[in-house]
């Protein structure tokens, strides 16, 4: 028989905060894990507990538990708090246990703590700069990411799994690039010493403006550049053998992938002809204003190519495209046409969802292209829907293209709208 997980419990510790906890050990050492903070009574009056110390135990029906984890999402969004103390006994911090804590500004990690969980400190926007003790082996992805505010971060010596070096994290022996603060600015040469940039490892480091990638490095991770708004340039060192860059853009080393375009550089730009594909992510988060004119030779649109690329405003999608990836455009906020060609057969999810800007949809094959969920959430189903001769009727009938209620057939200068042909005048 499957036993049961324990159900939660509530006390209050001394300085009146409400801590809704889970007993991980009902057994010597008794122990219990954070699992939310709640400080509901204090939003009632104009009283808000800016500054919280979490408890080193806690007294539940005659017995005494120690703190030993602050669970996951244990004081997401609360935006008051402006600082933590955790005790010595917590020797876990949860995925998303910060996350949005927006006025947070410090925040002592004691050294029992050897895990630090996902995204635990994400958008902590006011946290400016954190030490990590020499018992930390573990930090989960994009840990601090959105932490704009932070300008460096430092490790105690002796620890066994990372180092900083000028505020920036690494792994111990200096080959892993984990984490660039946020609120570090200007230009950055990366060591010599890498090998490896992680994923989201510079993202949302708006001040960063220009970056030197060494010929050390083999492998960039996801996201590394994304939502770098004045990032106006990704140099590669020309003895790379796995990466280069042109006019300031990061490529593969021959120049078929476009990797990361820089979010600060702006106007229009003409992909090279010698690219066929464009990665996942890499117009991500472009704010600057700027057109892209797609080549021919590009055969593959990535997953998020230019997701939340909000100063996009023109596109062209050349006939070499087959597929469009799944939120491939979502969120462009200033796209306001779009064509689809004829060689597209399948539109991924969410690709065009939150288009706000949105005015017409122009289809160019004869047999509708299948769309993923919400591909066009967002859009107004009144908007034009122009598609080729002869095919109005079995767009109608198609389960992706049905519920807009504007389509138009188009011929040359002749347009049929549901049916009904306009004669040429």
């Amino acid at each position: 028989m499957k036993q049961s997980a324990p159900l939660p419990i509530t006390v209050l510790a001394a300085d009146g905060q409400s801590l809704c906890c889970r007993i991980t050990s009902s057994t010597a050492p008794l122990t219990v894990e954070i699992k939310r903070y709640s400080y509901a009574k204090y939003r009632k009056s104009s009283r808000c507990l800016k500054h919280i110390a979490i408890p080193a135990s806690i007294c539940y029906e005659g017995q005494t538990y120690a703190v030993t984890a602050i669970g996951d999402r244990a004081f997401y969004s609360c935006a008051d708090i402006a600082t933590v103390s955790i005790p010595p006994s917590v020797t876990s911090i949860g995925d998303f246990a910060f996350w949005k804590c927006t006025n947070l500004t410090a925040v002592v990690v004691p050294p029992s703590v050897t895990r630090i969980g996902g995204f635990a400190f994400k958008n902590c926007r006011r946290l400016a700069s954190i030490t990590l003790p020499r018992s930390v082996g573990s930090i989960g992805e994009n840990a601090f990411e959105g932490c704009t505010g932070l300008t460096a971060t430092h490790v105690k010596a002796g620890n066994e799994h990372y180092r900083s070096l000028d505020g920036v994290l690494f792994n111990k022996d200096k080959t892993v690039l984990e984490v660039f603060p946020g609120g570090k600015t200007g230009v950055y040469r990366i060591p010599g010493s890498v090998t490896v940039i992680g994923e989201h490892a510079f993202s949302g480091c708006a001040g960063l403006t220009a970056v030197t990638v060494p010929r050390s490095v083999t492998s960039i991770g996801g996201n590394a550049f994304e939502g770098c708004t004045g990032l106006t340039a990704i140099h590669v060192n020309a003895g790379n053998e796995d990466y280069s860059s042109h006019d300031g853009v990061l490529f593969n080393k021959d120049q078929t992938i476009l990797v990361a375009f820089p979010g600060g550089k702006t106007g229009l730009y003409c992909i090279p002809e010698t690219v066929t594909i464009i990665d996942w992510w890499a117009f991500s988060k472009c704010t600057g204003s700027i057109s892209v004119r797609i080549p021919p030779s590009v055969t593959e649109i990535g997953v998020g190519a230019f997701q939340h690329c909000t100063g996009l405003t023109a596109v062209s999608i050349p006939p070499s495209v087959t597929e469009i990836g799944d939120y491939a455009f979502e969120g462009c906020t200033r796209l306001t046409a779009v064509t689809i060609p004829r060689s597209v057969t399948e539109i991924g999810e969410h690709a065009f969802q939150h288009c706000s800007a949105l005015c017409s949809i122009t289809l160019q094959a004869p047999y509708p292209p299948r769309c993923g969920n919400g591909a066009f959430d967002g859009a107004s189903k009144s908007l034009p829907v122009y598609v080729p001769g002869g095919s109005l009727a079995a767009y109608e009938k198609s389960k992706w293209w049905s519920g807009f209620i504007n389509m138009k057939e188009k011929t040359d200068d002749r347009l049929t709208k549901r049916g009904k042909k306009t004669p040429v005048r």
